[in-house]
Formats: C-alpha cells, structure tokens, sequence
C-alpha cells in the first residue's frame, strides 16, 4: 500500500447522503481507543477523523483546518531503496543515516506530539517483505518508542513474511512475532495466499483476509497489540472488482492489469459490497482497533478511485461521521 498525497492541502466542505448500514454497531466503538485511522486525499480532507503524511507540514496544516491530529509516516526517515547499494535486489535498505536523521527530528516533533497534534506514528509498509530483516524492524520500532513513547505505533505488513518465511527478493526471512514496540499491526496482502472455494467470488480479498488474520497474525502478537484493517477504497488495490477476462499478469501472486468493469457505478457496487463486508467482519473480531482506508484519491487517470464512486463515498462519509462523534 502506498499514500500519495498532493503537494498543498484543500479543504473541502461537502455532504453525502448518509448510509445506516455503513454505521458499525454501538458495542464496537470501544474497541477504538483512537478514532479510526484514515488517510486523506485532498478533495476529500475534511472526511478524515486523521490525517496522515510523511511530511509533518501537511499534518500541521490539516490540524489547523480541521483541528484533527495526524499520523506521522516514518518509513522515509530510516529506510531506503536497497537498489542505491544493489542495483539487482528489490526493496528497502537500513539508511546510514538513520539513527542521525531520527535524533534531528525530535526536537521538531516532540512539541507536536505534547499537543496532540502528532498521535500516532506509521513505521512503513511491508517491512520485512521489502528486504527489512526482522531484527531490524524490532530494533528500529524499539528505538522510536523508547525516545518519543507516548503516539501509538503502527505498521503493515506483507502476507508472505507472516505465512510462508520469504520476502520479495523471494529469500527466507524469520518473523518470529510483531515488534513489542508495536502497538497496532496490519496486513493488506488478500492476494497472494488463495483459501479454495472463494477464487469466483468478487469478495475473496474479504474472504481472504477473514483467513489469514488468525491464522498467521494473531498467533504472532503479543497481549497489548491490536489489529487494523484495510478495506477496498480504489480499483488497482482490489482487483476482485474487474471485468470479464483474465488479468494480464500475475506478481509475487496478485493479479496485475486486469480488465476493467464497463463502468463506474459497476465498481461502485461492488467497492460498496466488499466494504460492507469489511464492516461487518470488523463487528465480528474483538482484535480489530481501526481501520486504515488510505486508499482515497484517484491515483491516475485510469484508475477509478474513491472520489468517482459516490454509493462507495456515500458509505465512507456516514462511517467517518459516526466515529467524529465517538
């Protein structure tokens, strides 16, 4: 999963038509110790109980729009593309200058977190299936605890590290539990393992992910963590939502270039389906503590995202309304 976010922020006031069945039940709500993670895009910034962003300028404008906290993304600050010092790996690398680059932005940081304006960190995405070892994960979220402890700490994870030992340059990896630092964990991977019977049906990322949480997550945290979950918000992410025919390709599992449905209320419908289900899943699991949809915006001109799809909007909009009043 990857957030794009637009060089300036916009504020956009609107209002959608509100959707009960998007509302979660009463009795979840205390499971979220923090309001319900979002990401945001800009059309759509005043939709977003938090923000979040890479760059801590973006997190103060938004709390100074909104008066909403933010998520701090900290993969930029200690990790790096592995390709500078081996051109023919995949992924990411310690940088050299990474305990330097944390030690200078704590003191900008730290007035921040005492105003709550900063409440969460995002140590990165799919750490340990992009070439980051396991020792190195657990070291680099002890780090950011013991010197700045009180935001949460969050981080997702590919499927192939939890289930099967390897990662994308497809060597073994050990990922014997979640980092104790961490306080929140997810994994966005429904492709990449196929649990039988759900291959025809346009909800098996859902399917998927419902299989591989207690399985090969759960097992591996410890009594403080809780999950998140990330739910279908654009085409790309959740090809389950694609047309007749087959995809043109397959990567590390996923299915890639798909053909698209004939139309964007078609998508519409089925992003709504499988975010129903998302909600009622997280109902059901007492482990879930929020929900991390940053997949909002349209991220090119071909790829429908949340912004054109208005049933799917409608539903996001009535969720985040609720859990701004929590």
């Amino acid at each position: 999963m990857r957030v794009q976010l637009l060089p300036t922020l916009c504020i956009v006031a609107f209002a959608r038509a509100e959707n009960p069945a998007c509302r979660l039940a009463s009795t979840t709500l205390p499971r979220f110790k923090y309001e319900t993670m979002y990401g945001w895009h800009s059309q759509l910034a005043n939709f977003t109980p938090q923000s979040q962003s890479a760059s801590l300028e973006m997190i103060v404008d938004y709390h100074n729009a909104t008066g909403r906290p933010g998520i701090l993304e900290l993969e930029g600050v200690f990790f790096q593309d592995i390709k500078v010092a081996h051109p023919n790996l995949r992924g990411l690398m310690l940088k050299p200058t990474a305990v330097q680059d944390w030690q200078e932005l704590l003191p900008t940081l730290r007035p921040l977190v005492q105003k709550q304006i900063v409440v969460g960190f995002m140590l990165g995405d799919e750490l340990v299936w992009n070439n980051i070892s396991w020792d190195i994960l657990n070291s680099t979220a002890a780090t950011v605890k013991s010197s700045c402890p009180e935001p949460f700490l969050y981080y997702n994870e590919g499927g192939a590290p939890l289930w099967g030992n390897y990662n994308v340059n497809h060597m073994h990896t050990e990922y014997p539990s979640i980092p104790p630092a961490v306080d929140f964990v997810s994994t966005d991977d429904y492709d990449s393992i196929n649990t039988g019977g759900y291959n025809s049906s346009q909800i098996k990322r859902l399917s998927n992910a419902i299989y591989q949480y207690p399985r090969f997550l759960y097992p591996k945290m410890l009594p403080h963590q809780k999950v998140f979950v990330i739910p279908p918000t654009f085409n790309v992410s959740f090809p389950d939502c694609h047309g007749v025919g087959e995809c043109k390709t397959i990567e590390d599992g996923v299915p890639m270039e798909c053909p698209p449905l004939q139309t964007n209320a078609a998508l519409d419908d089925c992003i709504l389906n499988q975010t129903m289900g998302f909600l009622r899943w997280i109902e059901s699991d007492n482990m879930i503590a929020g929900i991390n949809a940053f997949h909002l915006g349209t991220y090119s001109a071909d790829d429908p995202g949340l912004v054109d799809l208005p049933k799917s909007l409608d539903c996001y909009a009535t969720l985040a309304t609720q859990l701004l009043g929590h």
